[in-house]
């Protein structure tokens, strides 16, 4: 396994050089991750977590006192994403660890939900994580992949197909950033 983790290490195309070395410190810390480009890779969210660019290995949003560090997309919520502009869905409302269906409203005092609203408030830049299990033309096929620095512009609460509550914000990506890797040709 150690074989393999240097291995992929030194492809420098698809991660950051130090990406996956085990003694990267893990902080919080807003806006970008220094050695980390937009369009950098993993192969999993843990080692995503590692990189520092999205700490939380399963819950999609990561923030703290001053709004949201970053956000992950993985199609589990009724989100809709332009690349640009994404409709990002809040958490909640899940039973078995967020990962069986909807029972319950979700609320904007779900401290992760909270964190995105701080954003709006405070204006720091939210880092964006696609991951491959997204349904979205603009997320990776595998993977995850972050994608940027996105401000969150808005927030509003609307009902999904089920019926229940569900907390929804707006983000679009910052200019003056390197091109997302859903505009580069192929």
């Amino acid at each position: 396994m150690e074989a393999k983790r240097r291995e992929l290490a030194q492809q420098t195309h698809l991660f950051a050089p130090g990406v996956l070395d085990s003694k990267r410190p893990l902080k919080d810390a807003y806006g970008p991750v220094n050695g980390i480009p937009v369009g950098c890779t993993w192969p999993s969210r843990g080692e995503c977590s590692q990189a520092g660019v999205h700490r939380a290995f399963r819950a999609g949003i990561c923030g703290g006192p001053d709004g949201a560090y970053s956000i992950c997309t993985s199609g589990g919520y009724d989100d809709k994403d332009e690349g640009d502009v994404l409709i990002y869905t809040g958490t909640g409302g899940r039973d078995n660890f967020g990962s069986g269906p909807m029972t319950h409203d979700q609320s904007r005092k779900h401290l992760q939900n909270a964190a995105l609203i701080r954003s709006i408030e405070t204006g720091q830049p939210v880092r964006v994580i696609r991951g491959g299990a997204s349904t979205s033309p603009y997320a990776p096929y595998n993977g995850y992949r972050y994608d940027g620095l996105y401000r969150v512009v808005d927030e509003w609460e609307s009902e999904n197909r089920d019926g229940f509550k569900i907390i929804q914000f707006r983000l679009e990506r910052l200019p003056n950033q390197s091109p997302a890797p859903y505009n580069k040709a192929t």
